[in-house]
């Protein structure tokens, strides 16, 4: 795929003024000027086609198992890792199955939708690392362990579904490899920056006058992901500002990302996140000691991703 590197196509964040109007609302506001690139990102940045797919059945309610077993089972190479995923120990079945739907009958719809989505979304995280960009094979990974730890947050919590906070915790970095990508003049400029102790969001913006979070929920948005989906990715930096339908979820994604990076497991090598404050916290039903509790048992969640990952 082409990239857009031209320097005219982004512009700091201080010479554009105030955002205005924009196609793309109800979500963080873009200036009206940066859409086109953004609409010019979408068209080059897309999930693989059994992705996309396989979200657009877990979102039909007359859709069933068997529904998703037949969009699977069209790509023989996502199908075939699928098993592979599934008889791992990743996830802890004492018996191998044979099949998919034994995978189904065993897991769940929605683990094993789950899982086909990681297998087919990896094969877009390219293992080639040029000087002053970011690492794919770590942004993956961290990918990755944001999803399996977020599950693991939404399970100690009470109002969001444990697979729905692992599908948005897989995303809601996916920006930042498109930007990567089609931007990635622009990136060692970015990374100069976060040395200096800037944040990643706002070291974009100073640079892009957007940020990877932005770019990814427009892509979302663009592909008619749930909106409570493009509303993690788009706000995953700052969970108190959500709408009050994705707030929940963006919660527990925020939370999953300061936990796997600060655990060394972060999209960008000696990065730190601050603490998520106790607005973020209190509504999940989340203490300190439970906080604590997550934090003991993120060694046992986060050591099998490698299979996920194919590190």
């Amino acid at each position: 795929m082409p990239a857009i590197d031209d320097k005219t196509d982004v512009a700091p964040e201080n010479a554009l003024g105030p955002p205005t109007a924009s196609a793309y609302s109800g979500e963080r506001a873009i200036h009206a000027s940066i859409e086109p690139l953004f609409q010019k990102l979408s068209e080059l940045c897309s999930l693989p086609s059994i992705a996309q797919q396989v979200i657009q059945v877990a979102e039909d309610p007359d859709s069933d198992a068997d529904d998703l077993l037949a969009v699977v089972e069209q790509d023989a190479p996502v199908a075939s890792r699928l098993i592979q995923v599934v008889n791992s120990a990743y996830c802890g079945l004492r018996n191998p199955v044979g099949d998919l739907k034994g995978a189904v009958t065993l897991l769940g719809t929605e683990r094993v939708r789950n899982l086909a989505l990681t297998v087919s979304v990896g094969s877009l995280f390219g293992r080639d690392t040029p000087v002053g960009r970011l690492d794919p094979v770590r942004l993956w990974d961290h990918s990755v362990c944001v999803a399996t730890v977020a599950r693991l947050v939404a399970q100690r919590g009470d109002n969001c579904n444990p697979e729905e906070a692992y599908l948005a915790g897989l995303l809601h970095d996916i920006g930042l490899l498109f930007i990567n990508e089609h931007l990635s003049s622009v990136v060692p400029r970015v990374l100069v920056r976060c040395k200096t102790g800037v944040a990643l969001p706002e070291a974009e913006r100073q640079v892009m006058a957007f940020d990877h979070a932005q770019v990814g929920a427009y892509v979302a948005w663009r592909a008619n992901f749930p909106d409570r989906l493009v509303t993690a990715i788009d706000y995953h930096h700052v969970p108190l500002m959500a709408p009050d339908d994705g707030a929940a979820l963006t919660r527990v994604v925020s939370v999953a990302n300061y936990l796997a990076t600060r655990y060394g497991r972060g999209s960008v090598e000696g990065r730190r996140l601050p603490a998520p404050p106790e607005g973020v916290l209190k509504p999940m039903g989340l203490g300190l000691n439970a906080f604590r509790e997550i934090w003991e048992e993120l060694p046992e969640t986060v050591a099998n991703v490698a299979v996920l990952t194919g590190a």
